[in-house]
């Protein structure tokens, strides 16, 4: 449900922050602060909104979030598998149990029928 274009929207311009001064280099347990990532994007009226500028961190997240999802999707397909087998290994001890006491009452049985 997008509103109806009123007006044709104008080129947004964008603002590069001053090259930053040179500054050692961080150590590589460091992660990069959120400034060298985003840029100011100035809208249609006039405020500025953040601009993720690496489309590659952006591409990698999705990848990884798509990736993720299958993984997810594979995971409820192998747990609906193992549950049914649960299910049915269950079900077949609790034959096997009847099956024992039937024999055992057959057992019995047949012992009394030789006493006889």
């Amino acid at each position: 449900s997008q509103a109806p274009p009123q007006q044709q929207l104008q080129p947004v311009q964008v603002h590069l922050p001053p090259p930053p001064t040179p500054t050692p280099a961080p150590s590589p347990m460091s992660t990069p602060t959120p400034q060298h990532l985003q840029e100011e994007v100035e809208m249609d009226d006039g405020a500025t909104e953040p601009y993720l500028s690496d489309h590659n961190d952006q591409d990698f997240d999705d990848h990884v979030f798509n990736q993720s999802e299958q993984i997810i999707e594979a995971l409820h397909a192998e747990n609906a598998t193992i549950r049914a087998q649960l299910h049915q290994a269950k079900r077949q001890i609790n034959l096997f149990r009847r099956l024992h006491r039937t024999q055992a009452e057959l057992d019995g049985l047949s012992g009394a029928y030789w006493r006889c």
